[in-house]
């Protein structure tokens, strides 16, 4: 299974659940007005090439390392919260194929979340069944 149709069917199976995920796509990219577009050849093959006026770099995503999925749940906790609903974060890093490892700023998300009072976890797919593995 490919990574996009994995974070898919953990969305499907979250919000069964009852949980408001987000997906959570971290990187950058570059804003500025076009000025020339042309394509150039090496060895790996075609390339188009796109020259930006006032360009400037935008980072979008919560940080590196932040995980795929990230929303909440809702929890009943406290005596005095009895009736409420309280929203818990949720974090689900998903991981499949050639993409089955998890890096250490991964993990050290995950484990903030964990050690913040939220619920985080990896999230596999096993023989068609989604295995959400808690953090």
């Amino acid at each position: 299974m490919k990574h996009g149709a994995l974070v898919q069917q953990v969305l499907i199976h979250v919000s069964r659940l009852g949980w408001r995920m987000f997906k959570n796509a971290v990187g950058s990219a570059w804003h500025g007005y076009v000025t020339e577009e042309y394509m150039i050849s090496n060895k790996k093959g075609d390339h188009k090439v796109i020259e930006l006026h006032k360009a400037y770099k935008i980072n979008y995503g919560l940080q590196p390392g932040s995980s795929n999925l990230v929303g909440y749940r809702t929890v009943k906790i406290r005596p005095e919260d009895v009736g409420k609903r309280l929203a818990q974060f949720c974090a689900v890093e998903c991981k499949t194929g050639q993409y089955a490892l998890v890096t250490e700023e991964q993990r050290n998300f995950l484990s903030q979340v964990q050690k913040a009072g939220g619920y985080a976890a990896i999230a596999t797919m096993r023989s068609e069944e989604i295995e959400m593995e808690v953090v």
